[in-house]
């Protein structure tokens, strides 16, 4: 049969057929087609017709990229041509060998019949990778009858190549190696596999970093050359992070939330649920993940739905929503080297149950690098190595300051009591911290305030949440043992998470008795601080200042405090004997009731790191997400400070007279706080 196209006539036949019709006899045609090239199929084509999973859930299936929908476009990345390098990383058990290692080499072996490269930290390792990650995978294939039989890599036992009967070869390279060894060697495709335990230079080698020693034998043969690496997240400074983040595209793995449509990323610090469970069982039921742009905790049903449907984003690349759809903006850095991660979300192998149970183990365990295979091996993040810990500061240290003041009652000394509340989205954290002039801080209170969830009223919640905490708490004061009603001095309401609900709340509040305040220093998220310089709109006290804010907050005033300076004064007061000054001291409780304070003052430590290029560096660490009373504590010790700052320098309002002490009613004490001022108008930002 012929078609017409555009004036030509076409023929249905191809190949030999379309060239010599029946002028061939049977024979003669059969040996021809034949002889023809077979053709080369895709990565994503030879990955699903070929490999057969070797072990796992789906052990004797085929791959099949539906189960894991983002892994058929890495594979469409391979054959994109647009990269030379592939860098990847993801969680433990989440395809990163399969995809950047087995089936490359087998691609390049039995499809392509190349020669390949496999890179390895150390030749005693090479025999173990190929007979742990990559023989397995073959022998469930229909390659299995291409294994050799006799000869180099047919019986086992350490070998430096693995001639398969096709005549392709597989060469093992160590980082170690010597030069010679490694020049006298070339191919096209070159896969490297544990990167981060080889990037320095072997005792044998002088030709320097053994990553492009072993990947320059691929030189020949130009922009044809193809390389793959693979390797768990190590520190900030290993090599696969570098080469995926600085070198390469930074490209992650995006998935739609299956409420609000938005693409994102699954982060580590918006898996709830586990933090506040008092067992392991509870923590995994509690289990969900809050989706960045519309607040909404995942289920299970929520996150298969969401993986159905992932997208790769680069650096420089977001996606947006064009009439009614979501697509990719924006053009990825312009590299030779494709680098991709992902992590433990993405895996429908890994519930979220099993991420919280790994979450609350390693919060509750007394050994701090029991954090980093969470880091490394879930969430696909860097851990670094602390060279020293400068805090030392433990849960045993802390509950030996607990005294025999009862639980809401400020000690007979006490000359001022101050609040800090710490505002979050379900939950705002808050403590109320005495003093007098023996310089001993004294906790009386902390807690937790509930704000009722809800996607549309979570701003108008937190505010309704914060409004009640003052009118029933805050405005009530606390009293002494002989019911002496000490108010509040102070209260700081942390801005960094909701600025303008606390502007707005602050505002109601008769400021400066609530003033907005926002920690600044080396902790993660934190603005770093620094040195303010003197302003008429400006108040700068002991590691802290209170400015007036710019339009159109001008009627704002903000005090930001050095997070580091007023967290070291927290670790330094809990570790220091009963007796001293600056000694933090806790209210009467059995042990079991501090635990989680002690959990959460616990959470950041004061370590020092060696940074290449730089030096020592002395910074705050945070190691585990609830740190919520260790805030709170800092800005209780500052907002003490602030008080006396005023009372020595000038003179504050008085607070209204309380409703009814949170203990027993009784007078206002005429030396408490603000109390003090008589005069409202001597109050005054500036100097």
């Amino acid at each position: 049969m012929e078609v017409a196209d555009q004036g030509f006539v076409v023929s249905e036949q191809s190949g030999f057929d379309a060239l010599f019709g029946e002028s061939l006899d049977g024979e003669t045609q059969e040996f021809v087609r034949h002889s023809e090239a077979p053709k080369v199929r895709t990565y994503r084509q030879f990955a699903e017709a070929e490999i057969v999973l070797p072990n796992g859930p789906k052990k004797g299936r085929h791959f099949d990229v539906d189960f894991m929908p983002f892994t058929g476009l890495l594979l469409d990345m391979f054959d994109s041509g647009a990269y030379r390098r592939f860098f990847a990383s993801g969680n433990v058990q989440g395809g990163k060998t399969l995809m950047l290692l087995a089936i490359p080499v087998m691609y390049s072996l039995f499809e392509m019949i190349e020669d390949v490269i496999l890179g390895v930290p150390m030749m005693d390792l090479a025999q173990g990778i190929y007979q742990e990650r990559l023989l397995p995978i073959i022998q469930s294939s229909r390659f299995r009858n291409q294994l050799p039989t006799s000869g180099s890599g047919s019986r086992g036992g350490k070998t430096s190549t693995v001639r398969f009967r096709n005549g392709t070869l597989l060469r093992f390279m160590a980082a170690g190696g010597s030069d010679a060894a490694m020049s006298s060697h070339t191919s096209r495709i070159i896969c490297l596999t544990e990167i981060d335990k080889m990037d320095q230079p072997g005792a044998t080698s002088r030709e320097g970093d053994p990553l492009q020693q072993i990947e320059a034998r691929s030189a020949a043969f130009g922009l044809q050359a193809r390389v793959f690496s693979e390797c768990t997240m190590s520190t900030a400074y290993g090599r696969i992070n570098t080469e995926i983040t600085k070198f390469g595209t930074d490209t992650k793995v995006v998935i739609p939330c299956a409420h609000c449509g938005h693409y994102v990323y699954p982060e580590r610090e918006y898996f709830t649920g586990w933090q506040d469970a008092d067992s392991q069982e509870e923590a995994e039921q509690a289990a969900g993940y809050v989706c960045q742009e519309c607040g909404v905790i995942w289920t299970e049903a929520d996150r298969a739905e969401s993986l159905n449907s992932p997208m790769l984003v680069s650096r420089g690349q977001e996606i947006k929503k064009k009439r009614g759809k979501f697509v990719l903006v924006g053009d990825a850095p312009k590299t030779s080297t494709f680098g991709v991660r992902w992590n433990a979300m993405h895996s429908p192998l890994v519930p979220m149950a099993s991420i919280a149970e790994r979450e609350w183990r390693a919060a509750h365990s007394d050994n701090p690098n029991d954090m980093k295979p969470i880091h490394q091996f879930i969430w696909t993040l860097p851990f670094d190595e602390k060279l020293t810990d400068l805090s030392a500061l433990t849960r045993a240290i802390i509950l030996t300051k607990i005294t025999k003041t009862p639980h809401g009652i400020v000690p007979d000394t006490a000359d001022k009591v101050v609040v800090f509340i710490d505002v979050g989205l379900y939950q705002c954290w808050w403590g109320a911290i005495a003093s007098g002039p023996d310089g001993r801080p004294h906790i009386v209170d902390y807690g937790c305030i509930d704000v009722g969830q809800g996607r549309e009223t979570a701003k108008s919640a937190i505010l309704s949440a914060l409004r009640a905490f003052r009118e029933d708490t805050i405005e009530h004061g606390w009293a002494k043992a002989d019911g002496t009603v000490m108010p509040v001095d102070l209260t700081l309401i942390d801005s960094g998470y909701e600025p303008g609900i606390v502007y707005e709340f602050v505002l109601e509040g008769t400021q400066p008795r609530y003033l907005a305040a926002k920690g600044l220093g080396t902790a993660r998220n934190e603005l770093a601080w620094k040195k303010p310089k003197e302003h008429k709109d400006r108040q700068i006290g002991d590691e802290w200042v209170m400015s007036r804010m710019a339009p159109p907050n001008r009627d704002i005033i903000l005090v930001e405090l050095h997070s580091d300076y007023w967290k070291r004064l927290v670790h330094a007061g809990l570790a220091a004997p009963a007796a001293a000054k600056g000694s933090i001291m806790l209210y009467a409780a059995d042990e079991k009731t501090h635990l989680t304070y002690c959990k959460q003052v616990l959470a950041e430590r004061e370590e020092e790191q060696f940074v290449p290029g730089i030096g020592p560096r002395i910074y705050w660490n945070q190691l585990h997400r609830s740190n919520h009373y260790l805030d709170v504590t800092y800005g209780c010790l500052c907002g003490l400070n602030i008080v006396d700052a005023i009372r020595g320098v000038q003179a504050a309002p008085p607070p209204p007279a309380p409703k009814a002490a949170n203990a027993a009613s009784a007078p206002i004490s005429e030396g408490s706080g603000y109390a003090q001022a008589k005069d409202k108008a001597m109050w005054k930002i500036g100097r």
